[in-house]
């Protein structure tokens, strides 16, 4: 299941930002995710990076982690939980389902929202 950092952040970072929030963008820039707001960086993460760092990487735990960083993001300058409106924020969530990579936000079960899957190479 060989991915890549900068296919993880640039697959990542396409999905987010079909679902950004109006006004916000979100590019990947090598394995890096950037979050943007009227022009100017705002936040992103670096945890696709991991991928390259780690003997052992986990793919669900580096994708939690980028995720949940964006969802931060738009929180803080949203000043309201994302991508719920109101309430608790949902936790950022992976899992991998076969080739697959799955991504939402709330519980698997009744999710928020859930990001298009990833393939991964077989």
């Amino acid at each position: 299941m060989a991915v890549s950092s900068h296919d993880l952040a640039a697959a990542l970072a396409s999905r987010l930002d079909d679902v950004a929030p109006d006004g916000f963008s979100v590019v990947s820039v090598e394995s890096r995710i950037t979050v943007s707001r009227g022009g100017s960086v705002v936040g992103g993460s670096a945890a696709p990076e991991i991928l390259e760092d780690d003997a052992e990487p986990n793919i669900e735990t580096v994708t939690r982690s980028a995720i949940s960083a964006v969802q931060d993001v738009f929180a803080e300058e949203l000043k309201e939980p994302w991508p719920a409106t109101a309430g608790a924020m949902p936790d950022a969530d992976a899992r991998v389902d076969g080739y697959r990579l799955i991504v939402w936000f709330g519980s698997e079960t009744a999710p928020v929202l859930t990001l298009a899957p990833l393939p991964l190479a077989r």
